[in-house]
């Protein structure tokens, strides 16, 4: 996979469905390719915006795939304190 195939969604400006969609992104490469890519793919991002993907994917295993779907659709902040427990 060349680098030019990873897609950011910064063009998407709805913020939980952008980090909703990073998420299913490195997920879907960790599948095809494995966790050499993802490493990659994860280097395009800040931080912070790694932060929000790891939240999102605590809210994903507390919540399941429906209701964050739901809370994203209906403008839910996903905040740690939301979704994660004990870290």
């Amino acid at each position: 996979m060349d680098e030019f195939a990873f897609n950011d969604f910064n063009d998407i400006e709805h913020k939980p469905l952008r980090v909703y969609n990073r998420v299913v992104f490195m997920f879907n490469i960790r599948e095809d390719f494995g966790a050499y890519k993802v490493q990659e793919y994860l280097q395009r991002f800040t931080e912070a915006q790694k932060k929000e993907m790891y939240i999102l994917i605590q809210y994903l295993n507390k919540y399941g795939k429906d209701a964050t779907m739901k809370a994203i659709t209906s403008n839910t902040e996903f905040t740690e304190d939301k979704c994660v427990e004990n870290v």
